[in-house]
Formats: structure tokens, C-alpha cells, sequence
């Protein structure tokens, strides 16, 4: 591969991780590869894997796990580099409807904590207006920008999107990208080495 970028994580739709690694040494494989010592890489993934949900099963291969448990290990090997952006491309397109409304609650729940900023996307509106602070829809083939709308907390804590025509351009025959964004990069990068205690 070349030209590619530290500061961009990357989570794919379908499978990624090394069937012949444990959770734990896929998780840290791109911190050896940075040539991170072995005590900080592994100090550095475990406490990533307990924000994730992953604690119990550092030691488990692949195949011992479900779809959505290796998806958390996919999105954790990307947070533990501590990318300023993360690219997340349909990365629970293939699971079922309830694992995946688990892990999107999980997402939030972790982008929340640590700040980090996210491109997420889905053709799933459901996904977008609940993950997101702004919507980003494209067209079919070819792909361009057909609206960009910003999505606002209502009475309740609901996302709604923030002005009327935003509803019908999201229709079902559009793909969505999403951004979230709601803390700055000093802020995350704070918060990650507060929890994994690399400084």
C-alpha cells in the first residue's frame, strides 16, 4: 500500500481481522507495526478493550466469535491508533437488525466518551439520523453531494433533522454518509490517554 495516512482509521463492511490472531494481538497489531514496545501496546489495547465491551475475551480466536463480537475488534484495532478521523464503511451492513441497533447504541456510546470524530456510512436512514450530528446524502452512480443537513437534539433527546427538506431528500433511494464531531481532537486524544494511561 502506499500514500496511506496514521491519522485515518479505517472499519470495513465485511471481515478484516487476522483469523490466526487473537483478539487482543489483532487489536494491537497496528501498534507493533508502529514499533510501539510490547508493554505499552499491550497496557494501551487492553484498556480499549474494556471500553469496548471486549473484557473476558482477549485470548478468543476469530472463529470462537460471533459477527458482531468481530466487528467490535475491527472498530477497536482502528480506535487504539488514536486516528484523527475514522472511516467506518457500512461496517455493520451484514449483521442482523438487533446486533446491529446494539453496536450503533455501542458506537454512540463510545464516540461520546472519547470524542472521536467519525465519517460513518450507511444507506440505512434509521442509522444516520440516530449516529450522526450531520448527514451528508449522495446520489447514485455517479456519486455527488446532494445535501448536507445538520441534525439538532429535540424536546426529548431525539435527533431530528434541522429543517423540513432534509426529510423528503432522505428517502431511501439515496445512500447517507455520516459525520460526527462533537469533540475536538486535543479533547479525544486527551480522554484515550487518560483511560489507557500512555502519555
Amino acid at each position: 500500500m502506499r500514500n496511506t495516512h496514521s491519522s485515518i482509521g479505517i472499519v470495513f463492511q465485511q471481515e478484516s481481522i487476522f483469523p490466526w490472531r487473537t483478539t487482543l494481538e489483532n487489536i494491537e497489531f497496528g501498534l507493533q507495526m508502529q514499533g510501539m514496545p510490547r508493554e505499552e501496546r499491550m497496557r494501551k489495547s487492553r484498556a480499549m478493550t474494556e471500553l469496548v465491551g471486549l473484557r473476558g475475551f482477549e485470548d478468543r480466536d476469530p472463529g470462537a466469535l460471533s459477527g458482531g463480537m468481530r466487528q467490535r475488534v475491527a472498530m477497536t484495532r482502528a480506535l487504539v491508533m488514536e486516528p484523527e478521523i475514522l472511516l467506518m464503511d457500512e461496517p455493520f451492513g451484514a449483521l442482523d437488525e438487533q446486533t446491529r441497533i446494539i453496536l450503533d447504541e455501542e458506537l454512540l456510546r463510545i464516540q461520546q466518551e472519547i470524542g472521536q470524530t467519525i465519517l460513518f456510512v450507511t444507506h440505512n436512514i434509521n442509522e444516520a439520523v440516530q449516529l450522526s450530528d450531520r448527514v451528508v446524502v449522495m446520489t447514485a452512480r455517479p456519486g455527488k453531494v446532494k445535501a448536507v443537513s445538520m441534525l439538532v437534539l429535540g424536546a426529548h433527546g431525539l435527533r431530528r433533522l434541522s429543517h423540513r427538506k432534509s426529510s423528503a431528500i432522505l428517502s431511501a433511494r439515496y445512500g447517507c454518509c455520516c459525520g460526527r464531531s462533537r469533540l475536538r481532537a486535543s479533547n479525544r486524544q486527551a480522554n484515550v490517554r487518560r483511560r489507557t494511561g500512555v502519555r
